[in-house]
């Protein structure tokens, strides 16, 4: 890679033509210049993305940039000097720009540049000369590790990896998804990315409406941060969920409960206050959630109000689930289902019911069939019902029983003329 490509992907202007100029002195032999021109160049960038930190609301960052704004103002020279003398531990400390071993690299750029334009840094009659390796390697590391790197701290870094997860290419497979975002800021994040990023994830999941894509794109994403930046989300999501979060709003709830379905953490950093809440709502949660309260019973905490809500399922609920879940139908579902067809109360109840039975059979244990064809045999409503055959033949016609083994089933519970394939 020629020297002069170290310029690619440098999108601040100001850094840019910093690091230009360091080139040209480097290519002329004017490797003092070239080096002092590095060190603005990482002065620079740090600077700019203090500045982009302060616009995303950290706090350290606004304190920093006013401090700036003053100094300025008044022309502090002396305190320039210092903020700049400090600017590479600001930037690693309070901020964590970069670990400690990119430090060493960008303090000795820092020291080599002090050599270069403070003669009484070097011997008494001698002028510091820097070899061009020395400037060379510089410019390199620089670039690499630190001017290169894309402006993952401003809101168009947010916006991109937003504009990824809500992609329709995007995947719904997390292992897959994973991938992708392996190959995003995400990879690495530096802790203020990690923290403004976790924020907005939260505010857009909880406040604003969202298509079935978005929905798992945020999901996905959020597992991903559980998965390899766990301690550190936490402790934004600790800090920021309460005050997102609109506790009366029922559908800022069900918000809250899928995230808790994605990691059981988001129920656990709520007080007890908050926790009773979440409870009472589940008790009472709205109908077309059956499948978000199968899922909340892997919570323990959690598992006996969901278990609760889920079998006072009525047959309305239990016949719209069915039309819009093509997927399997979970036990607990499966339990209803079948209660509420071996109770059926008249014919009509018992023929509006089937199809929701014959759907979920497939996904039945066998003692689940035959908890249906012994609770047919024990209703006259369902038994003399037009469909109770189509039932049966449902069953049958999962091979969970040989035809035997079925017919002597159908002997015991007095229903062998209800199906004619015998």
């Amino acid at each position: 890679m020629n020297v002069e490509d170290y310029t690619n992907g440098i999108s601040n202007i100001n850094v840019r033509e910093y690091i230009e100029e360091a080139i040209k002195s480097y290519n002329s032999g004017s490797y003092r210049a070239s080096i002092t021109y590095i060190w603005l160049s990482v002065f620079m960038d740090i600077n700019q993305k203090i500045e982009q930190l302060s616009v995303l609301g950290e706090p350290e960052a606004i304190k920093i940039i006013k401090e700036i704004e003053k100094i300025r103002e008044i022309n502090n020279i002396p305190e320039m000097l210092v903020f700049e003398k400090s600017i590479l531990n600001t930037a690693k400390d309070k901020f964590n720009l970069f670990d400690d071993v990119v430090m060493i690299d960008l303090k000795r750029i820092q020291e080599d540049r002090n050599r270069c334009v403070h003669p009484l840094l070097s011997y008494e009659g001698t002028l510091y000369k820097p070899t061009a390796e020395q400037a060379r390697t510089h410019i390199i590391n620089a670039y690499n590790l630190l001017l290169n790197e894309p402006n993952v701290y401003g809101k168009s870094a947010i916006t991109r990896l937003f504009e990824l997860i809500y992609s329709k290419i995007f995947p719904v497979v997390y292992s897959k998804a994973k991938i992708v975002l392996d190959s995003s800021y995400l990879k690495s994040p530096k802790e203020s990315l990690l923290r403004n990023f976790t924020i907005a994830l939260l505010k857009e999941y909880i406040k604003e409406p969202l298509d079935f894509h978005q929905k798992f794109g945020i999901q996905n994403t959020f597992k991903y941060l559980f998965e390899y930046n766990r301690g550190k989300i936490e402790n934004v999501i600790t800090d920021k969920l309460p005050t997102i979060i609109n506790f009366p709003n029922d559908d800022e709830l069900i918000k809250l409960l899928e995230l808790m379905n994605i990691d059981t953490f988001f129920y656990n950093t709520l007080d007890e206050a908050k926790k009773i809440l979440v409870k009472n709502f589940i008790e009472n949660c709205p109908s077309g959630n059956l499948d978000l309260l199968n899922d909340l019973m892997k919570i323990p905490e959690i598992r006996k109000t969901a278990k609760r809500r889920i079998l006072r399922t009525d047959r309305k609920e239990c016949i719209k689930y069915i039309s819009e879940v093509p997927f399997m139908v979970p036990k607990i579902i499966r339990e209803v289902i079948i209660k509420r067809y071996i109770g059926s109360d008249s014919f009509d109840e018992a023929n509006s019911f089937a199809s929701v039975v014959i759907h979920s059979i497939p996904d039945m244990e066998k003692e689940e069939m035959i908890a249906i064809i012994e609770g047919i045999a024990n209703n006259r409503q369902i038994s003399n019902s037009i469909q109770v055959e189509n039932v049966l033949r449902k069953i049958l016609s999962t091979k969970k029983f040989n035809e035997t083994e079925f017919q002597s089933i159908l002997d015991d519970n007095h229903l062998k003329k209800k199906i004619l394939i015998f």
